[in-house]
């Protein structure tokens, strides 16, 4: 009875068991010799069991009839002789399918590897491909990185130049501030000085001196019609005598201990008298 013939199957390999696949290819070679060689092995045991039996026929038939004839030998040497041949004719054809079968396990195995290494270059070139792309676009943004970096340095010029300028102007700036501060005391202090105090007083022509704050008056003459006046003015033990003065003429004079005249100014003029103010300033300062 015939064994039958195993079918060995070739299956596509998955991408995740890329390595595997060799290796199971071996593995199926394998099987096939060891399943090869196992039935070559039967049909030898086979053969010797059949030659084991007919030995034991012929040594049966030996025994039985010491009579048996020649044209009997020789028909049991011719069916030995089959037996061997038909044992050694299936031998052959078993090392013959054995190699045939291992030859087209091979033949897959090497086809297989070949479509292995083709889509592993594909994939490599895919690869190299992607990779090129993501140098051309590492190389962009390189420049873009420098050109914005060459932005950056001129921004940060320009806003060391702005710098500056903001430095020097604050500088201009405060000196304007110390010269309004310097104005502003200054137009305090001439304020200050402006500044007087109104003594009002009311002259009649006389031979005496009046006080008014700390001068003394002394009105000599005066013309209505005319709108004129005289008058003696003693201050600081020295009288000086302002003769002809108009209405609302100032008449000013400075006194000891003062950088800022005094005025005296008639508002009203009548017959042998006189009215009018004396300004003083409120803030005395000493003459260098």
């Amino acid at each position: 009875m015939s064994e039958p013939t195993p079918n060995f199957l070739y299956e596509e390999p998955s991408k995740r068991g890329k390595a595997g696949v060799i290796i199971a290819a071996f593995v199926l070679l394998a099987a096939a010799n060891v399943y090869l060689f196992t039935k070559v092995n039967r049909l030898q045991v086979k053969a010797a069991t059949l030659q084991t039996v007919v030995d034991t026929e012929v040594s049966k038939m030996k025994d039985s009839s010491s009579f048996m004839s020649g044209k009997t030998r020789r028909d049991l040497l011719e069916l030995r002789a089959e037996i061997q041949h038909a044992l050694d004719t299936a031998e052959k054809a078993a090392q013959k399918h054995a190699r045939v079968e291992t030859g087209w396990l091979a033949k897959n195995v090497t086809r297989q590897q070949r479509e292995q290494q083709e889509q592993l270059l594909g994939e490599l070139r895919n690869v190299d491909g992607k990779t090129s792309q993501t140098q051309q676009r590492v190389e962009e943004v390189n420049g873009e990185v420098v050109f914005i970096r060459a932005d950056v340095d001129e921004t940060q010029a320009e806003l060391a130049r702005t710098g500056s300028e903001l430095s020097e102007t604050a500088g201009k700036v405060g000196a304007i501030d110390q010269k309004v501060a310097t104005h502003e005391a200054g137009i305090t202090a001439l304020r200050q000085l402006s500044e007087r105090d109104r003594i009002a007083f009311h002259l009649s022509k006389s031979k005496s001196l009046q006080r008014v704050g700390d001068v003394q008056l002394r009105l000599r003459g005066a013309d209505a019609k005319r709108n004129k006046y005289t008058l003696e003015v003693l201050a600081d033990d020295t009288a000086v005598v302002k003769r002809e003065k108009n209405v609302n003429e100032p008449v000013q004079f400075y006194v000891t201990g003062s950088t800022q005249p005094y005025e005296i100014v008639i508002t009203r003029i009548a017959k042998d008298e006189v009215t009018g103010y004396l300004a003083t300033p409120k803030v005395k300062t000493t003459r260098g």
